[in-house]
């Protein structure tokens, strides 16, 4: 045998087992690619019922402009937008958001909320005490 079979046959086993890890390469990726293509396919199809069920939805949902309202609704609905772009403009320019806020924060800094929830326990005390006389006075007397 001559060295230059010996490399020849070396070289012929180094480009089998060169094609074979190709191979191998090649046939995996191929099956990481066929998993990720079904769950692609299964997202798509969830996205795709998904898409669908918001679409009935907004048909559900939609108001129609082809008549089928009755003219009162379409009314109603006009005076409701009038009514808040009125009171819109004169809060602005009454500069009334100001001053409530103004008259929260100082309810807050002088612990007023406190007082008047005081006052309201202080009245159920009396309104519980009033009904307790009037259950006592109600009942016959054992004597």
């Amino acid at each position: 045998m001559s060295i230059t079979d010996t490399v020849g046959r070396a070289k012929d086993g180094a480009m089998l087992h060169l094609s074979e890890a190709k191979i191998d390469r090649t046939a995996k990726e191929n099956d990481e690619l066929k998993i990720e293509n079904r769950l692609l396919r299964e997202e798509l199809a969830d996205h795709r019922s998904e898409h669908k069920q918001v679409l009935d939805l907004l048909e559900k949902s939609r108001i129609s402009t082809s008549g089928s309202a009755s003219p009162s609704r379409k009314f109603k609905l006009l005076r409701l937008i009038a009514i808040g772009g009125t009171v819109y403009a004169i809060v602005t320019k009454t500069s009334a958001v100001d001053r409530v806020k103004g008259w929260i924060d100082s309810m807050k800094a002088s612990d007023g909320a406190y007082r008047v929830g005081d006052t309201i326990e202080h009245a159920g005390r009396k309104l519980e005490q009033t009904g307790e006389n009037i259950e006592q006075a109600a009942r016959p007397s054992d004597r």
